[in-house]
């Protein structure tokens, strides 16, 4: 088929129909009973008769059906005798019906919408016979009641076709849609009713007036031989005459100025072209049977000489006949396009939902969307200048070419059947998400979708992205990657990824596989995701792989690295571990270490899987979680929380001194019982309770703390020196909450200590040791982990300790300046948890800290309501000195490298206060309450003790 001057033939369209209101409706059209597969056969119902199916012939007029069709309500036409009014009419195929007329509704019961003529004279037949001059003319088709002719009657009582009889706009005229060779995808059918969106896109030929011919005004009906029309064979000297357009003929008959007195059939393979001056061109190759571009040289004949074109335009026009104006309009089915076309949208792909042949270059320059079928011809190109998608069916089987601007992108939806090769070049993207059988050669461009295409070769510079985030592409062949080619693939959630799945073989030679994430991806070590499969096998490989999003400390995942694994039918992803260590990441020494550590791990260790999925702001505190540093923090509280003997044994000794020296003795508590007047040994108890807060270094968090207990002593004077012993029982907490770890401990003391004066000196000294049943819990909780640890251990602390002190009264008020020194060893243990995968083997260090201290004590005596009470109070400056930080070396679970873990340290100076009272509250009774407190920067330690004497 060709089509000539194709943006003259869609320039040319209808004027406007007039005011009859803009409806439509379809009835479909059926095949034809001769086997070539035409489609001109309508259902009727004639006076409510049955469904019976009739010829549609645009070459003939009035509905003619055989009598037992026709319905009871039918009316005959009489004359004036009351006998039935006969007809006898024929058909240029020999064919001759006769019969009655009568009036009758003319129904159409497979149309759109409900459609019917009011009482119209219809031929009522009785018999079919052949013309005498054609005895052998062909009858009805298997199944046919008659013929519905649409043309112009001149028969003496009006019979017209149905069609112009239908009611408001339904009746202004109608169009064939036959076609089944342009596009198999369309359902043949007749349209009743001209609009102006449904003719858009028509070329229009009015009819031309003769003498017998001429249409009365106003008539609803159109003359059938009035269309001036050429036909010629191979590319011959023209004939031109009146033609019919003619659904009714299974071949065309005309004469050229070649023929001469030739009769006859058109030799098969001639090629045919069919002419209407200035409107439509179209060129066919004869062939030999019905209603298959039949054709015959036959002069012109009929009442009104003139052509027959035969049904074989119908093929490849629709047509349209227009009952108001009197004219006859085509519009091609297949829109062929020729030469360069620009499209920006789908009306410049032809009239409305016609297919289109692409027999040259269409440019697509704005976003463009069409369902259209679109057949590509010799010569076909495509130029993607904007997003396009065509979501119709393309056919062909020629070699074509895609071009595709950078950045835009053709989508296919179709399911389409080229089964060309396909060259897409440029650097944008063709995205199939329906089928496409071509083969594909991919130059530069990238191929993109979830749907099936053809044999694919993947060029240098081209790529395959599957999916859509994520999504298989199926290749129903064979796949090449050549070198420098790409093959993009995101990863999902689980092990879902992209996937190119080959049902051919897959030969790679080279190429890079390109790795990012969608939004919801989880990778983690030793997944495999699967992301090419070959029914037939792999051979070759990929040469690199490549992911933005792994390998480097400010990636998503740092720690992380796919490498590709090729076996013999597939190509996966193995997620393993990146050059990047885990200590890149760590910002404190406790979170290097046990990133040291991590790196250390056996790969198939539990928790190395979760921490390999981190990234350098989730990493540090996974570190610090695995830490353990409670445990180094508790060395800390446990060196802190042995001021609490010291104070309380110093207190005793001032306050003995203060029994047997007076002016000394109100500094600090009342004097202990004796135990007889003879004997000079005395017991003293003292409760405390303190609490404190161990602030963060930068390195370990901060630890809050608190304890609670009893201190028992018993002493005697021996020789000028007060000698005692001392013991006590408290429980103490602490808890380090950044880290997710909390713990007790039961605290056991037992010690000696004694003290004397010289004067207005004090001395005094003292030994401990402590026992301390710790336990601790840790919640150790990650992204990708979550767990919890125990430990349970016993640790020990020892002390020695000593005072100097002089006694300078001022007036009432009783000053003491003192200097003293500690030293305190915690005891290192070993020990193991028990809880998560994640449990630490623990080796605390042990913690040597010396304590320097100088202060000025004062004491004020009164009294109240009778009764003596002492107001005291406190201040110096403590200094340490040593091993101020603690350590812990613990072993993570998989690892065999130790990290070294520092616990909050001791405050180096620390400013101590306190204050005190002492009241005698009855004869022989006395009440003691005393606060001290250490106070350095960021740390803080408070107590309170109290103290009850009865003397008896």
């Amino acid at each position: 088929m060709r089509a000539g001057a194709l943006p003259a033939v869609l320039a040319l369209t209808l004027a406007p129909l007039g005011a009859l209101a803009q409806e439509s409706a379809t009835i479909p059209l059926h095949l034809n009973g001769d086997g070539s597969g035409f489609s001109n056969m309508v259902v009727v119902s004639v006076a409510g008769g049955k469904n019976s199916s009739v010829l549609l012939d645009t070459g003939s007029t009035g509905l003619y059906i055989r009598e037992k069709d026709v319905g009871a309500s039918a009316v005959p036409l009489t004359d004036d005798d009351g006998k039935k009014i006969k007809f006898k009419y024929g058909y240029s195929s020999g064919n001759e019906v006769r019969g009655y007329y009568a009036t009758a509704t003319v129904a159409f019961p497979e149309a759109s919408t409900v459609l019917s003529t009011d009482d119209i004279v219809v031929g009522v037949v009785t018999k079919l016979t052949c013309k005498s001059s054609k005895p052998d003319c062909p009858g009805w088709q298997t199944g046919q009641k008659g013929v519905m002719g649409v043309a112009y009657s001149a028969e003496p009582y009006g019979i017209f076709n149905p069609l112009a009889q239908l009611s408001g706009n339904y009746g202004n005229g109608f169009m064939v849609l036959s076609n089944d060779l342009a596009d198999s995808s369309l359902s043949p059918h007749l349209v009743v009713g001209l609009t102006a969106k449904n003719t858009a896109g028509f070329v229009w030929a009015s009819f031309t007036a003769d003498d017998k011919g001429t249409q009365p005004a106003g008539l609803k009906a159109w003359n059938t031989k009035s269309i001036y029309t050429c036909f010629t064979v191979n590319k011959g000297s023209p004939g031109c005459y009146k033609t019919i357009f003619d659904t009714g003929a299974s071949a065309g008959s005309f004469e050229t100025g070649d023929s001469g007195d030739k009769k006859g059939r058109v030799d098969t393979g001639s090629q045919v072209t069919t002419t209407v001056p200035g409107l439509i061109e179209f060129s066919t190759s004869a062939g030999k049977d019905e209603n298959e571009n039949l054709y015959y040289y036959d002069p012109a004949h009929g009442s009104v000489a003139g052509y027959n074109s035969g049904a074989g335009v119908f093929r490849y026009y629709v047509v349209a006949y227009d009952a108001v104006s009197g004219k006859i309009g085509f519009a091609p089915l297949q829109n062929v396009l020729l030469g360069t076309i620009h499209a920006s949208s789908d009306a410049d792909l032809g009239v409305d939902d016609g297919s289109v042949l692409l027999m040259g270059k269409l440019v697509i320059e704005d976003a463009l969307s069409s369902d259209r079928a679109i057949a590509l011809g010799t010569g076909a190109k495509l130029h993607v200048k904007a997003d396009a998608t065509l979501s119709g069916t393309l056919s062909g089987s020629v070699d074509t070419t895609v071009k595709i601007a950078t950045g835009k992108s053709l989508t296919l939806s179709g399911v389409s059947t080229y089964d060309g090769a396909m060259t897409v070049s440029g650097r944008g993207t063709l995205i199939v998400d329906g089928s496409l059988a071509a083969s594909l050669l991919l130059d530069r461009s990238t191929l993109a979708g979830s749907g099936i295409v053809g044999d694919v070769a993947v060029a240098q510079g081209a790529t395959i992205a599957p999916g859509h985030s994520v999504g298989t592409l199926t290749v129903n062949g064979g796949a090449v990657f050549g070198a420098g080619s790409t093959y993009k693939v995101e990863l999902g959630s689980g092990d879902k990824s992209d996937l190119m799945s080959v049902l051919g073989s897959a030969m790679l030679a080279g190429g890079e596989v390109v790795v990012s994430l969608t939004d919801g991806a989880t990778p983690v070590l030793g997944l495999s995701y699967t992301i090419l499969t070959a029914g037939s096998g792999v051979t070759g490989a990929f040469s690199s792989v490549s992911a933005k999003d792994f390998g480097v400390l400010d990636a998503a995942f740092p720690f992380l690295a796919p490498e590709l694994v090729t076996g013999s039918d597939a190509v996966t992803l193995q997620m393993v571990r990146s050059d990047v260590r885990f200590t890149a990441a760590a910002r404190t020494a406790n979170e290097a270490a046990v990133a040291r550590s991590a790196d250390a791990m056996a790969v198939d260790t539990g928790v190395l899987s979760a921490l390999a999925s981190l990234n350098a702001a989730t990493a540090p505190a996974a570190f610090d979680a695995l830490s353990g540093e409670i445990y180094a923090s508790a060395q800390t509280v446990m060196q802190q929380q042995s001021i609490f003997l010291r104070d309380a044994v110093g207190a005793r000794l001032r306050q003995s001194a203060g029994d047997a020296t007076a002016g000394a003795g109100p500094l600090f508590g009342p004097s202990a019982a004796p135990l007889s007047d003879k004997l000079t040994p005395a017991v003293w108890a003292q409760g405390f309770g303190g609490w404190g807060r161990l602030s963060a270094d930068g390195n370990a968090t901060s630890v809050n703390d608190s304890i609670g207990g009893m201190l028992f002593g018993l002493d005697a004077e021996i020789a000028g020196w007060r000698v005692g012993a001392v013991g006590g029982i408290s429980q103490s907490s602490f808890s380090a909450s950044a880290r997710g770890s909390s713990g007790t401990m039961d605290n056991y003391d037992i010690g000696l200590y004694a003290g004397t004066q010289a004067g207005p000196l004090g001395f005094t000294f003292g030994a401990a040791y402590g026992w301390h049943d710790v336990s601790a819990d840790r919640t150790i909780a990650f992204p990708g982990y979550w767990g919890t640890a125990s430990g349970d251990y016993s640790a020990g602390t020892a002390q020695v300790f000593g005072e100097v002190s002089a006694a300078l009264p001022v007036a009432a008020v009783q000053f003491e300046p003192f200097a003293g020194l500690a030293y305190v060893h915690v005891e290192g243990v070993s020990f193991g948890e028990t809880g998560t995968a994640v449990a630490l083997a623990v080796d605390t260090g042990a913690q040597d800290v010396g304590y320097s201290t100088l202060g000025l004590r004062g004491a004020v005596p009164t009294v109240l309501f009778g009764q003596a009470l002492t107001v005291s109070a406190a201040l110096g400056w403590q200094h340490a000195f040593g091993d101020t930080t603690p350590f812990a070396d613990v072993i993570l679970a998989g690892s065999t490298l130790p990290a070294s873990i520092a616990g909050v340290p001791v405050a180096r100076d620390t400013a101590l206060v306190g204050a005190g009272l002492r009241y005698a509250v009855a004869p022989g009774a006395e009440f003691a309450l005393k606060y001290a407190g250490q106070i350095a920067t960021g740390n803080t330690e408070n107590a309170v003790t109290g103290q009850l004497r009865w003397q008896f």
